[in-house]
């Protein structure tokens, strides 16, 4: 069984309360547990697309342990977080809540792949480019993308004080140079205003 630690992430979007994995083995986990925070420019990218619009709810598919999506159900938001990771939903403890946000409405799934089908209106969808970079899902990706009519951006300031700079725009990028993208990508519907 994993070892279970409580953490704390502390942000401009509250605190909360998360369950965590051993910190002297997980990455994500270190930072919470030392930090009080892991990649604050996943939530402020996705929170600056979703804060003018409070009926936007937010799916997050590959959740991890949680992070960006407890942080918007503690703002109100609506999310469903899906993860496919046992040690990250700790499923093996019924008697423990996978985390506990103070606001907001908030489902983990659990999902075998390629089992379960869902159908939503996609306003826009944020990814870590990084891991999908010159491989295969990556053209997967970016047909599929295409496909949907949704161009690629990139927010370059949200890896600044994110108070300072939620009004600035995010700059759109050459589908062509993906292979030198930076870690997150936002892709909007084609002629969406940003």
């Amino acid at each position: 069984m994993p070892r279970l630690e409580k953490g704390v992430i502390k942000s401009e979007y509250g605190v909360v309360n998360i369950y965590i994995n051993n910190p002297k083995e997980d990455i994500v986990s270190h930072d919470i547990y030392n930090k009080n925070v892991w990649e604050p420019w996943g939530i402020n990218t996705v929170y600056k697309f979703i804060r003018h619009d409070p009926s936007i709810g937010v799916i997050d598919i590959g959740a991890n342990i949680g992070v960006i999506a407890l942080q918007l159900a503690n703002v109100g938001r609506k999310v469903i977080a899906i993860e496919p990771t046992p040690q990250n939903t700790h499923n093996d403890h019924q008697d423990v809540p996978f985390a506990f946000p103070s606001k907001g409405e908030y489902a983990l799934g659990f999902v075998d792949q390629g089992k379960d089908n869902i159908s939503v209106k996609v306003n826009g969808v944020f990814i870590e480019w990084y891991y999908h970079r010159n491989t295969t899902s990556g053209k997967f990706l970016l047909q599929k993308f295409q496909e949907f009519d949704f161009e690629p951006f990139f927010c370059s300031d949200v890896l600044q004080d994110v108070s300072s700079n939620l009004d600035t725009p995010c700059g759109k990028i050459d589908v062509k140079r993906s292979g030198s993208w930076g870690t997150d990508v936002v892709w909007l519907p084609r002629g969406k205003k940003i």
